[in-house]
């Protein structure tokens, strides 16, 4: 799958992912703790409409939901979680796998989502630190 077939497909690539991510797992109710209960109680959507706007895709998260510091608040302030964000990446990058993303697209793909959940610890004990106007990090 090359860069184009990836943005043709990331629309739907997003929504199988964030199913395959959001399915009931011992991790899911973890990871829930920050959802963006104002706007959604269900985050398959977001999710979805995130990661296809990631890798090219339609600017639907930025227009539905807002910019990337609304999608960074709510995971702020949790303080630092090293085996929760390992246990999210593993199912990640199982929900790649489940979808049929292999080779150098899944690298890519789960290169992006480690590098953001790494990122995390930044505002790890304030959510009022993250900044306003944040730009969208694509892929």
């Amino acid at each position: 799958m090359d860069d184009q077939q990836l943005a043709l497909s990331s629309s739907v690539m997003g929504l199988r992912l964030a199913h395959y991510i959001w399915r009931p797992g011992p991790i899911l109710i973890p990871v829930s703790w920050g959802a963006p209960s104002s706007k959604s109680t269900n985050l398959t959507m977001p999710l979805a409409a995130y990661l296809s706007e990631a890798f090219g895709g339609p600017r639907l998260y930025t227009a539905g939901y807002g910019e990337e510091t609304y999608k960074q608040r709510p995971h702020a302030g949790n303080g630092v979680h090293v085996a929760l964000d390992e246990a999210c990446l593993a199912r990640f990058d199982q929900a790649l796998r489940d979808v049929g993303v292999t080779g150098p697209p899944a690298v890519r793909i789960s290169t992006y989502f480690r590098s953001a959940t790494e990122a995390q610890p930044a505002w790890a004990a304030n959510s009022s630190a993250v900044p306003n106007g944040l730009p969208f990090p694509l892929a």
